[in-house]
This record gives C-alpha cells, structure tokens and sequence, in this order.
C-alpha cells in the first residue's frame, strides 16, 4: 500500500493543474465539522479538507463513522457558493 503524505498530494494536485485547494491535517474531530468551521475562509474557493485520522468522524444522520489513522482517505468536500 503507498500513502501520500500532504506535500505529495498538493504537488499531485499542482502538476495536474486542478484548481482546487487542499487543506490537510494529520487528526481532526470531523473532516465536516473542520470544513463548516472553516467555510467563511473559503467562500470563494472549492476545497478538499483531508485528515490522516478522525477523532470524531461522523456520517450521514450523525451515524459515527470510525476511521483510524491511515487506513483510509477521510476528506470533506466545500464547494464555492
């Protein structure tokens, strides 16, 4: 298995020109509750937040979602209003 660390992935994302900013972090609670903390940053601006782990990740209907430490890809998409 190869894992990407966040200076690999933004350097994917500039070589393929994709206008999308990537804001990673190595734990956080919620990739969703990160995002709507940090939407008024990002107003004008689509957003990939990804975390190498969730503390508290969440789903649809407030379900838990469990997602340990690089054993998956937790992100959240923003979108530009």
């Amino acid at each position: 298995m190869i894992f990407l660390n966040e200076i690999e992935l933004i350097e994917e994302f500039e070589n393929e020109n994709i206008d999308i900013k990537l804001v990673y972090e190595d734990s956080i609670d919620s990739t969703n509750s990160y995002a709507k903390r940090r939407s008024d940053e990002f107003k004008d601006k689509d957003v990939i937040f990804i975390a190498g782990e969730q503390t508290r990740g969440r789903g649809r209907r407030t379900r838990i979602w469990d997602s340990p430490k690089d054993t998956g890809i937790w992100l959240s998409l923003l979108f530009a209003s």
